[in-house]
């Protein structure tokens, strides 16, 4: 450094950009030439190199506490925004005998700056130095996704910067820390991080997402109905097993313990009509129980049942024979120890599936099939609106009030859904299907959608 100052004309920086971006055939001289070099700048004794110059760095973060109180200059701050320093002493870590070197350069910032130095690691691209990367976020991710006081806003971040860093780290410490971790406090987080609960139920890792989105589902947080539906197709076997499982380990095995130990109460001794009542209203409490326990209502267990019924899922590709047969002895055994919500329907569940089967033939279709399919299903209910039968003017009528009633969870739906919906609402108010005052309604949720912040 001392030659090069010497050497150099004036007014000439330090390449910093080419030391971070090239490796050395010395790695070990690399290393002490770049830890001289953040001495250098940090201490403000050589104006030559300048990390505050660099492009590929991570973003400033606003409203961070404590930061000022642990006394870092914004020299050292500086540092640690710099992606590529961190993307370079990762790959430096793979070098024979640095390893433990890297590691402690590290130190510092763990300590006084781990907000930075995790959005930093999370831009970061290296392509070895996997060992140290999980070692690093085995440390930092559980810090933010804890109690931290900079969570939310180092989350939000991270959310931008990297969402599938966010949401592995979400998984991993779910599985693996339960103290640290819940479901409960994944729903805070998604609460706290805008549009972050969508990808996370949408994850490849099923057992969770199955989890979390039954959890979501009961708070509201979540469209139950269309999230199943859309990973049953677009999934298929991965997910069913993760679903079925979740049933079996939270009701079907449940219920099925008390319903052994209940029926060998009933066998050891005569009972009366009324004791027998008495054990038949504690057994019926009981399944309550666990339902209220599992996260799953009556009826979302009944709806869930429904779709996995769905004969679309045996023409499904991405479901196998051996799910099908899993199913089927799931159906049968739900049947079994809850036969009270398995009798037919009565006339307005028939028209509720009615309505639902013609709005599913726009949902479940492709995208070059939804013009077709809506144009279809605006004639279908003009004439139902025109019809002289009872039945077809209920079903005109549950479909206008389905489709007011979804309005408030739009925000929850994945955009494919809000394509097809938007350009559905916007036939059905071209087409005069609505009377002066449904319409009105519908053109100021229209208004209020466009006012709102963000595109959906």
């Amino acid at each position: 450094m001392q030659l090069f100052n010497r050497s150099k004309p004036q007014n000439i920086m330090f390449p910093l950009q080419s030391l971070l971006s090239q490796q050395w055939k010395s790695s070990s001289l690399q290393l002490t030439f770049i830890k001289n070099c953040v001495a250098q700048y940090v201490s403000k004794k050589d104006k030559s190199v300048q990390f505050n110059k660099l492009e590929n760095k991570s973003p400033p973060i606003a409203d961070l506490q404590e930061v000022k109180e642990r006394g870092e200059s914004p020299e050292t701050i500086e540092v640690w925004q710099s992606v590529d320093l961190v993307e370079r002493l990762v790959i430096l870590s793979e070098s024979p005998g640095l390893f433990v070197k890297v590691r402690k350069t590290f130190e510092h910032p763990m300590k006084q700056l781990p907000e930075y130095l995790l959005l930093s690691l999370s831009l970061a691209k290296p392509s070895v130095g996997n060992v140290l990367i999980d070692e690093l976020l085995s440390v930092l991710l559980p810090l933010f996704l804890g109690d931290h006081v900079n969570s939310s806003v180092v989350l939000q971040q991270l959310f931008k910067s990297n969402h599938s860093l966010f949401i592995r780290g979400i998984c991993e410490l779910c599985k693996h820390d339960q103290r640290l971790m819940n479901l409960s406090r994944v729903l805070d987080i998604t609460q706290e991080v805008r549009a972050s609960l969508i990808p996370i139920v949408y994850c490849e890792d099923y057992n969770f997402a199955v989890n979390l989105g039954i959890l979501a589902g009961k708070r509201d947080f979540l469209h139950y109905d269309v999230w199943i539906k859309s990973r049953l197709k677009d999934v298929g076997t991965p997910f069913i097993n993760a679903l079925i499982k979740y049933i079996q380990d939270h009701i079907i095995t449940p219920v099925s313990d008390f319903a052994r130990r209940h029926t060998g109460l009933q066998e050891s001794k005569q009972m009366t009509p009324q004791q027998m009542q008495q054990y038949q209203d504690s057994f019926e409490a009981q399944k309550n129980a666990i339902l209220e326990r599992s996260h799953l209502s009556k009826d979302k267990l009944i709806l869930t049942i429904e779709h996995l019924q769905d004969s679309a899922l045996r023409q499904n590709d991405k479901v196998h024979r051996e799910t099908l047969n899993r199913i089927s002895d799931l159906v049968t055994k739900t049947h079994e120890l809850f036969p009270q919500h398995h009798e037919p329907g009565q006339n307005s569940e028939e028209i509720d599936a009615a309505a639902n089967e013609h709005f599913q033939r726009v949902f479940s279709a492709e995208d070059h099939e939804v013009d077709q399919r809506i144009e279809e299903l605006i004639k279908t209910m003009q004439a139902f609106k025109e019809s002289q039968e009872v039945k077809e003017q209920e079903i005109y009528a549950c479909m206008l009030h389905g489709l007011f009633d979804e309005y408030r969870f739009l925000h929850r739906y994945p955009q494919q859904y809000l394509t097809k919906i938007a350009k559905l609402f916007g036939a059905i108010i071209k087409n005069n299907l609505l009377d002066r005052v449904l319409q009105d309604i519908a053109l100021k949720f229209v208004i209020e959608a466009f006012r709102r912040d963000g595109r959906r």
